[in-house]
């Protein structure tokens, strides 16, 4: 299992975001499942958004989250108002947002794929970074 933030996901759907790791990781989901926090969907909605809205999307959303639908990837809530997300935020000076994606990785003792290099530099110094 790995844990995908939103940039990993868009660099699928926008050629021009493409990358070696992002591509490592959805040949990773052709055997194996990912997890996301609760904050992915409407990350990924935003963005798809601001490219409709700038003329930069090429196909409807809808479609493009369609393909997302259909991979192995299971959304995930936060654990309430644990103070874990804000202690890695803090730590790391992430947002609480990019330490929801760090948090679930450590939970789930597992690798952290991003694209984001604030967020990679906290996955490796916690050694979950997805390479």
């Amino acid at each position: 299992m790995i844990v995908l933030d939103a940039s990993v996901t868009l660099a699928w759907l926008f050629e021009d975001e493409r990358s070696e790791i992002a591509q490592r990781a959805l040949t990773t989901l052709e055997s194996d499942e990912a997890r996301v926090p609760a904050i992915w969907p409407v990350e990924l909605q935003n963005v798809l958004l601001t490219a409709e809205r700038s003329g930069r999307l090429t196909v409807s959303a809808a479609d493009l989250l369609a393909g997302v639908r259909a991979l192995p990837i299971q959304i995930e809530s936060p654990l309430g108002l644990d103070t874990t997300i804000y202690d890695l935020a803090k730590k790391h000076a992430l947002t609480a947002y990019d330490a929801s994606y760090l948090e679930l990785a450590l939970r789930h003792s597992c690798k952290l794929a991003t694209l984001d290099k604030a967020l990679a530099r906290a996955a490796r110094r916690e050694d979950v970074l997805f390479r």
